[in-house]
C-alpha cells in the first residue's frame, strides 16, 4: 500500500520520502502489521497505542535521542496525511487518525526561541566576513556570497547550496 501512495506522491523531495517510510514502517513495527496487510486492520486503538509509544519514548533506537513534542507532532502528522490518503482512495472507511496528535500547546513551547543578533554582534560578523569576498580561493569565495544570501534572505542553508550563478 505504501508503495501505491509514494508513487502518487513521487513528485516529493528524497529526504520527505525518505521521512515518511521511516514513520510507515515504525508505525507497522509498532504494531506488529506486516507489510502485506490488510488495511482496515489500521484503527484508532493502534494510531493511539502509537502516540503513546512516541511519547514513552518506547521506539528510541539505542544511542538516539528521544523525540520532543514537535518530532512526535510532525511523526503524527505524517501518519495522518497516509491515513487521509488512504481514505481518499476508498481503502479506509474513515479517518483513524482524527483527533490522534500532540496538544498545540506543547509543540509551541517545545519550539526552540532564537534571539535576534545584536548590531555590535552583525557588525562583527560582516567585517569578519570581508577578507573573503576577493579571496584568491574560489570556494571561499563562494563561501562568502553565500553567508550573504543566509543573511539577507531568510533562506536555508540548502536552499541556498542548491542554487546555481544563473539563478
Amino acid at each position: 500500500m505504501s508503495r501505491l501512495y509514494h508513487t502518487e506522491y513521487a513528485h516529493r523531495r528524497k529526504a520527505t520520502t525518505y521521512y515518511t517510510t521511516e514513520t510507515i514502517t515504525q508505525f507497522l513495527k509498532a504494531n506488529a502489521i506486516d507489510e502485506g496487510f490488510p488495511v482496515p486492520v489500521i484503527d484508532k486503538e493502534r494510531c493511539k497505542a502509537y502516540k503513546s509509544l512516541l511519547m514513552g519514548h518506547g521506539l528510541v533506537p539505542r544511542g538516539r535521542r528521544k523525540p520532543g513534542p514537535v518530532t512526535i507532532a510532525r511523526k503524527l502528522a505524517t501518519l495522518h496525511h497516509f491515513v487521509k490518503w488512504l481514505v481518499d482512495n476508498d481503502y479506509l472507511d474513515h479517518d483513524v487518525m482524527s483527533g490522534v496528535k500532540m496538544p498545540p500547546k506543547a509543540v509551541e513551547n517545545a519550539k526552540t526561541q532564537k534571539e535576534d543578533f545584536s548590531e555590535d554582534e552583525l557588525t562583527r560578523i560582516f567585517k569578519g566576513l570581508g577578507p573573503f569576498r576577493t579571496h584568491r580561493e574560489p570556494v571561499l569565495r563562494e563561501w562568502y556570497w553565500g553567508m550573504l544570501m543566509l543573511a539577507h534572505s531568510g533562506c536555508r542553508v540548502t536552499e541556498i547550496i542548491q542554487l546555481l550563478r544563473s539563478d
